[in-house]
């Protein structure tokens, strides 16, 4: 199968990645599969980190997202009403280099390993089936936080919680099949989309 695998992460020294799930899972598919891994990342200086990665994968996208601005663009994104996690990971590059690898390769199944990453597959053609890997739920890890705070970080913290709900609710409605690690996990998408199939 050829799968496009949107990521939001590459390695880094503080960030290995060698036990993340999402990362072993990776690891795992491209043993069997072509696996296109597409993502964004902040760091300045990436080449070193991409060249880790190719070493585990043979097809690599990313694009980079300048630290500083983006910090300010994602503010003024949840200022505006959407969520800031995925304003932060939005690059008009990494869109138009996905597009142009989907009009030039018949990728079988879009896996999306982040809430993050949904607006990218929801750009994709409707032929391409979408698999959604919310793990524990981004939106639950910001509630969490938020309830460990007081004031305004708390009530920041909330608010990014629901604009990433959002988030999820549409990329369990457009998916295929949606992914959780947890039982907790399943009952919360199927809360929010009784009609996704999850597992």
């Amino acid at each position: 199968m050829n799968i496009l695998m949107l990521a939001p992460w590459l390695p880094t020294k503080r960030r290995p990645l060698a036990n993340e799930r999402l990362h072993q899972f990776a690891r795992h598919l491209a043993k069997e599969h072509r696996l296109t891994l597409a993502c964004a990342t902040d760091h300045p200086n990436p080449f070193a980190a991409v060249s880790a990665l190719r070493e585990r994968f043979d097809d690599l996208e990313f694009a980079v997202v300048p630290n500083r601005w983006k910090r300010l663009w994602s503010v003024a994104h949840l200022a505006a009403g959407l969520s800031a996690e995925v304003a932060y990971f939005s690059s008009a590059a990494l869109r138009t280099r996905i597009r142009d690898r989907v009009r030039s390769t018949p990728f079988d199944v879009a896996y999306v390993a982040s809430t993050s990453m949904i607006p990218y597959a929801v750009d994709l053609a409707p032929a391409v089936p979408v698999v959604v890997d919310f793990g524990d739920l981004d939106s639950e890890w910001w509630r969490e936080r938020s309830r460990r705070f007081s004031g305004l970080k708390a009530k920041v913290y909330e608010t990014e919680a629901e604009r990433l709900r959002t988030v999820e609710i549409m990329g369990a409605r457009h998916a295929t099949r949606c992914l959780v690690s947890t039982p907790q996990a399943a009952k919360l998408v199927t809360s929010f989309a009784p009609s996704a199939a999850v597992t």
